[in-house]
């Protein structure tokens, strides 16, 4: 599998780095120096959803943590 993916035909985003992260992948662009988040899903024939640019690694994991924070808030222990 080659490393360069081609995003459109005037553009190649060629990646250097691949992070598994809690069901995400956040992959380094070489040529933009910034990581991109990638979520495979499966939603009205798309594949998957793509959040981009972060400058830091740990910026693209603050950031799927709390889509996963969104995705399943934490029980609230207070009475009704």
């Amino acid at each position: 599998m080659s490393k360069t993916q081609t995003r459109s035909l005037f553009s190649t985003v060629s990646y250097v780095q691949n992070y598994p992260y809690h069901g995400y992948q956040i992959k380094r662009d070489s040529y933009m120096a910034m990581y991109e988040v990638i979520e495979t899903i499966s939603h009205h024939g798309a594949t998957e959803t793509v959040w981009r640019w972060f400058p830091t690694k740990d910026d693209a994991e603050q950031f799927i943590r709390a889509q996963q924070r969104v995705a399943r808030p934490e029980s609230s222990n207070s009475l009704p």
